[in-house]
């Protein structure tokens, strides 16, 4: 289990126009193995920019995170990843809304030195805010398809 609290004049970026003279977040993990082979993490947070100058009073946000790590073999992980926030007052995005994404994607580790993390993964939001932000034409949901390489020196 882990926790943490941060409070202070700006301890976390904010969206433009968002900035108040505090800030505090905080947040709370737990991480339990179902078998040797199934591994979950879970977080829960949230945050309050207190004063906040757009909406003249404390904006919140609460967020809630959970993967799961399945050990195909000693070469091969399949992740699985959910997650929701909620920025009530759009002090983090710039645009109030609830936010969801969905993700799977494997961690191949053929060797001690590297990882190839290949992944797909849909965002959701309950207003229109993907996309260039100086667009009228925003969208409400995004699919993206990525990987990345970790070099591991020992």
């Amino acid at each position: 289990m882990s926790a943490a609290v941060y409070t202070g004049p700006e301890p976390f970026p904010v969206a433009t126009g968002h900035l108040s003279s505090w800030q505090t977040g905080a947040g709370a993990g737990v991480k339990h193995n179902w078998s040797p082979r199934l591994t979950q993490e879970f977080l829960v947070s949230g945050s309050w920019d207190f004063n906040d100058p757009a909406v003249n009073r404390t904006s919140p946000t609460y967020g809630t995170f959970t993967i799961l790590t399945y050990h195909l073999n000693q070469y091969l992980d399949l992740n699985a990843r959910g997650e929701w926030f909620w920025d009530k007052d759009g002090a983090r995005t710039g645009n109030a809304a609830h936010y969801g994404e969905v993700a799977v994607g494997l961690n191949i580790t053929s060797n001690r030195w590297i990882n190839f993390r290949p992944k797909l993964r849909g965002d959701f939001a309950s207003e229109p805010g993907f996309g260039s932000v100086s667009s009228s034409d925003r969208e409400r949901s995004q699919f993206t398809a990525a990987f990345d390489v970790i070099l591991k020196f020992h």
